[in-house]
């Protein structure tokens, strides 16, 4: 008797109308951090003055909830998802209050908590734990073309932010990158979990280990 493995379809992305998205909360919560400008830019035009800056923080809030469901689809040690887990939710309490101090601009001690606290180095080290999240999600679960295009996205926004992180610690200016440098991981993460598995393949993928016996010829 020989032996050949069997094939898994998901690891090759089945299609067809039996094949779902790899994570829907992984694609909910990368549309609804990328809506975060475009509904902001909206706001502008129909609200008023602080209008645009409640909306981005408002929908980065639902989008970093999102995120906190969607770290646990993917295959990845326990202990990475728990980092990115809390830092997420608490990115996302970070982002609600700083929508609260817009919604009530003349209450300068929420402000001084908001930005000049929470929004220095507290959001530094809670962006570390996302991209520390991001790096294993390409380093042990990504594959094909996508991982190409995290080996992109998501070393340049990690070397960008320490730098900035140095260069705010050393008094040294840095050119500011803005909101782009969190919207371009949440697009990989978009391609990520938008890849089909077979239907019911939601989740970290088991190892192919299964063996079918053939006569041999």
């Amino acid at each position: 008797m020989a032996s050949v493995d069997s094939v898994d379809p998901t690891a090759l992305g089945a299609t067809g109308s039996g094949a779902v998205p790899r994570s829907p909360w992984a694609v909910a919560a990368a549309v609804t951090i990328l809506l975060s400008v475009p509904l902001a830019l909206a706001a502008q035009v129909v609200g008023g003055a602080n209008a645009p800056q409640v909306v981005v923080h408002v929908v980065l809030t639902i989008g970093m909830l999102l995120f906190v469901r969607a770290i646990f689809d993917f295959g990845l040690p326990r202990w990475i998802n728990v980092i990115g887990a809390i830092s997420a939710a608490l990115f996302a309490v970070t982002f609600l209050v700083q929508a609260l101090s817009s919604v009530l601009p003349e209450n300068s001690a929420l402000d001084d908590i908001a930005f000049g606290f929470l929004g220095n180095w507290p959001e530094r080290v809670l962006a570390l734990g996302i991209y520390a999240w991001f790096f294993g999600l390409l380093l042990l679960d990504s594959q094909g073309r996508t991982r190409l295009i995290g080996w992109v996205i998501v070393p340049f926004v990690t070397a960008y932010h320490m730098i900035g992180a140095a260069g705010a610690l050393l008094a040294i200016d840095v050119p500011n990158l803005g909101v782009i440098t969190l919207l371009l991981p949440f697009a990989w993460l978009l391609m990520e979990g938008i890849k089909r598995n077979a239907s019911g393949a939601l989740g970290p993928r088991p190892p192919d280990t299964t063996r079918v016996d053939v006569p041999a010829a």
